[in-house]
């Protein structure tokens, strides 16, 4: 599905630039299949605002949680969401992940808290599950 970096790239900007709440699944899905099955780090050195941040930082952290991540995609992309933590921790105080895992009073996303965003990607998860499952072939361009 991802024709080159840049493509993934772009679509990680729209992302991050925009209401979490208000994004379509296309460029989501062009993320995390880039990250996932592609190798694909984003740049996130053009991030300035915390907002762009936060998402990123989320988004990220958020991918890392479907079961077709590998370990190595995991290492690989680690240095970057630690670097968007040490970005965002100068703005905001981000919870640690030990208390958003059973945050029963939260009815949003717990990562989304632990980036103090008031929003999130649940809608479009949904149409991420088919590219995470053990059948899906995805096919380099």
């Amino acid at each position: 599905m991802v024709k080159s970096t840049s493509e993934a790239q772009q679509a990680f900007n729209e992302v991050v630039q925009n209401r979490l709440s208000d994004i379509s699944s296309e460029p989501l899905i062009i993320v995390a299949l880039a990250i996932w099955y592609e190798d694909f780090i984003p740049d996130i050195t053009q991030l300035t605002r915390i907002n762009e941040i936060a998402r990123a930082g989320y988004v990220l952290e958020k991918l890392m949680t479907f079961h077709c991540v590998t370990r190595d995609v995991r290492l690989s992309i680690t240095p970057t969401i630690n670097e968007l933590i040490r970005e965002a921790s100068s703005h905001i105080e981000l919870l640690p992940i030990g208390s958003i895992l059973n945050v029963k009073q939260f009815s949003g996303d717990g990562l989304a808290l632990r980036w103090r965003l008031r929003e999130d990607i649940h809608r479009q998860v949904q149409d991420l599950l088919p590219y995470q499952v053990r059948t899906y072939t995805h096919n380099r361009e």
